[in-house]
């Protein structure tokens, strides 16, 4: 594998300058345009032209790698490398004022995602992570929470909103009735890619979602198994295309988490 360093550090400062437009737009919130997608699903001015940064960005520095955005779609590269990016990854807390949401940076070759940067600039956390090169949060080195019991501490789950996540929504119900049953707390925060990141940092013992986007978990799911928890294998000749159900925790939990979660979703 390429030395990824200099990916890291470009995808770091990156996503650190696309989360500081990101809020100007957000400080601006009574003039900004908001489209509905749907119920509970949302895009704004900011989101389009923080991925316009991005994929600017991307061009100038690596010309010929591929970039999948969820505003813009796909365009082509020639070197195997693919950047999926987020621009804004929980839109409806952008639009409420909330400080949950953050930039999602992935780059994924070969059927996986190789680097990852999340950039959450109101709180003004951010965190990376790189293949072999473990996660970092502001810099510092994280690891996924080594506990094996519910009761240690929360959960992330998440579920689009509106009709289109009502079958969702109920299968995450029906794993949030197991969590309570065997004694522990979830919560939604309302963004995918901070719930992976918060399970890499050990702020949340496990995360799941039915379904989450490429652009949303790859570099939450890279940044969880740098920092020592388990994933759920997913398909890296689909993902891009088709997203994956999400099932994580730092590793004593996972085989606790997992069949929980399946028969939920599967349910």
């Amino acid at each position: 594998m390429t030395d990824l360093s200099e990916r890291r550090a470009f995808a770091d400062a990156l996503a650190r300058d696309a989360g500081a437009l990101g809020l100007e737009f957000q400080r601006q919130l009574g003039t900004l345009a908001i489209e509905s997608k749907g119920p509970q699903d949302f895009v704004t001015e900011a989101d389009r032209a923080v991925e316009r940064l991005i994929r600017e960005a991307i061009g100038k520095k690596f010309p010929d790698d591929a970039v999948l955005g969820e505003e813009y779609g796909a365009s082509d590269g020639t070197s195997g490398f693919v950047w999926v990016i987020d621009p804004i990854d929980g839109t409806a807390n952008f639009i409420a004022g909330l400080p949950l949401w953050c930039v999602s940076i992935a780059c994924f070759v070969e059927g996986r995602s190789v680097v990852g940067a999340i950039h959450a600039p109101v709180i003004g956390d951010t965190y990376t992570a790189a293949a072999g090169g473990g996660t970092t949060l502001n810099g510092a080195a994280v690891t996924a929470r080594a506990v094996n019991d519910f009761r240690q501490g929360s959960i992330g789950v998440g579920f689009p909103g509106g009709e289109a996540g009502a079958d969702s929504a109920r299968r995450v119900l029906a794993f949030c009735q197991s969590v309570i049953d065997s004694g522990g707390v979830f919560v939604r925060p309302g963004s995918g890619a901070l719930l992976l990141a918060d399970v890499a940092a050990g702020r949340l013992i496990a995360g799941v979602e039915p379904h989450m986007n490429a652009w949303d978990c790859l570099a939450g799911l890279l940044m969880i198994e740098e920092a020592g928890g388990r994933i759920e294998p997913y398909d890296g000749g689909t993902i891009l295309q088709h997203g994956a159900r999400i099932i994580a925790s730092g590793a004593p939990l996972f085989d606790t988490v997992r069949p929980l979660a399946t028969e939920a979703f599967d349910g």
